[in-house]
């Protein structure tokens, strides 16, 4: 079967992000000033509903800090000694800067969690409607593999309890909705109750 591929690049700050939806998993790469790294996540290993995760860079929140005790304490020093209204004014400017730097430093992730590792996906700021097509690319994607892994061909079928049970770990992943479940789990009841077990691959 030819791989499919859906890429997906996006940036944010000094980071730079690049997905590709291949057949059986995720491969990502990430690169910043210092280093790279490149990995893949295999779609069985993710969860299916992402949570939003609001980060502040340790760089950038050091940096602010030390903004502030640079800048801070000597102005501060001054303000109490001479009371003086210039150094007032460049005592609330260095406090403005720290802040500043902390609302910038914040960033914002889409985060599926994962057995071994998770699905990290920056949010872009300005717009967000690739990564948001992105991610629904990847649903499919996941959703695609995951049922290919259970209908199978040649795979002899279990019982009807471990069956439906199988089902409702799909729906449990979001791999279905209720109503394909219900709609499969009728299907599968309605095939072992005739006796037509050539396995749950012909369940359509």
């Amino acid at each position: 079967m030819m791989t499919q591929k859906n890429t997906f690049e996006t940036s944010m700050y000094f980071e730079r992000w690049r997905y590709a939806l291949e057949d059986d998993a995720v491969k990502v790469k990430r690169t910043d000033l210092f280093d790279s790294e490149s990995y893949e996540i295999r779609y069985e290993e993710v969860s299916n509903d992402p949570t939003e995760v609001e980060y502040s860079s340790k760089a950038r929140v050091i940096f602010a800090v030390v903004v502030w005790c640079w800048c801070g304490f000597g102005i501060t020093v001054q303000v109490f000694n001479e009371r003086n209204w210039k150094w007032i004014l460049l005592w609330a400017a260095a406090i403005l800067l720290a802040y500043g730097i902390w609302v910038v430093s914040k960033r914002h992730y889409l985060v599926f969690q994962g057995t071994n590792r998770n699905l990290i996906i920056p949010v872009p700021k300005k717009d967000d409607s690739g990564m948001r097509r992105f991610v629904e690319s990847f649903r499919e994607q996941r959703k695609s593999r995951i049922l290919a892994t259970f209908s199978q061909p040649g795979v002899p079928p279990g019982s009807l309890a471990d069956e439906i049970q199988k089902l409702a770990w799909l729906r449990n992943s979001g791999v279905l909705t209720d109503s394909e479940f219900d709609t499969l789990k009728k299907n599968l009841v309605s095939v072992y109750t005739r006796g037509d077990l050539d396995g749950p691959g012909s369940v359509q």
